[in-house]
């Protein structure tokens, strides 16, 4: 799988300065889910992240802060943007408030947070501002994980929620939703974790896909297929977001578009494709989701 630790850390880098052009308060922590969460930030990517704040800080003053600093990173000037920020994956989504303290955290994984919450949250951790606030935040997952990994409808759950996402996109090909794209891997992955409490969640896909089967809850083969599945796919939308400028969800419209992704995959995973790249992946997506298949029918 192509590592984005680069990439990743350059993204940090401009969170950490955009919190400073906002005025870098010792009361404000800023925690990344996503792609940004796990390390794998990528050209085009948006920053999933949510803020926390001090119980006895300034909330007005603090959320002109943490919008400042969006705005400083998603701004239109005549260079471009750094970045688009996306802080809608926070507690309660568009309908929270901005910041959240970590005692309101806590409650909301304890009392609120559902499935997705449990999935979603994986990923979570801080990439800017007060260590202190962040820890005290991620110190709340352990009630948020419990719950799900003792839950026994969670498995149906996720499979629902999988299930929604995919009819959402419908005949549509996508590198993320379709059956035995990248989030039957992601899902299998972040399911597993929480179901069968395993305590380190962090890293990129391969990593906790490598963890899960050192964890006994995938089997090496198994573990080896969704690794080179989640390297080609991840490879080809990679290049297919370079190569059309923009993040769409599937291989480049144009005949020349899909030349130059599939050579540039060929390229760079050392591989050749005798069927075309479009069958490559198609075969792909179906051992993937014969292994989503077989886990959460065995998990039922």
């Amino acid at each position: 799988m192509p590592r984005f630790s680069g990439i990743t850390a350059a993204a940090e880098d401009a969170i950490a300065t955009a919190l400073s052009i906002a005025g870098a308060p010792e009361g404000l922590a800023v925690l990344a889910v996503g792609r940004l969460g796990n390390g794998e930030f990528d050209f085009l990517s948006d920053a999933d992240v949510f803020f926390v704040c001090a119980e006895e800080g300034d909330r007005i003053a603090l959320t002109s802060c943490a919008e400042k600093m969006m705005h400083a990173l998603s701004a239109h000037t005549q260079e471009g943007i750094v970045f688009q920020v996306d802080a809608h994956l926070r507690p309660r989504g568009g309908q929270g408030e901005l910041l959240i303290t970590p005692t309101q955290l806590a409650a909301y994984f304890e009392h609120e947070a559902q499935a997705w919450d449990a999935l979603t949250y994986t990923k979570l951790r801080l990439v800017a501002g007060s260590s202190v606030l962040g820890e005290r935040a991620l110190a709340g997952l352990r009630t948020l994980f419990g719950r799900f990994a003792e839950d026994p409808g969670f498995t149906s759950a996720v499979r629902g929620i999988r299930t929604k996402l995919e009819a959402a996109e419908g005949a549509e090909s996508s590198f993320k939703f379709s059956p035995g794209a990248i989030y039957d891997i992601d899902f299998i992955t972040s399911y597993l974790m929480v179901k069968h409490d395993v305590s380190n969640k962090q890293g990129n896909l391969r990593d906790r896909l490598w963890r899960c089967a050192a964890a006994g809850l995938l089997g090496k083969s198994e573990a080896a297929t969704l690794d080179h599945a989640a390297e080609l796919l991840r490879t080809v939308e990679h290049f297919s977001r370079l190569v059309a400028g923009r993040a769409d969800n599937w291989l480049p419209a144009t005949e020349h578009g899909r030349k130059v992704t599939e050579e540039l995959t060929a390229k760079v995973l050392g591989r050749e494709f005798p069927d075309g790249l479009e069958n490559e992946l198609a075969r792909t997506s179906a051992m993937v989701r014969n292994i989503y298949n077989r886990i959460f029918e065995a998990q039922a």
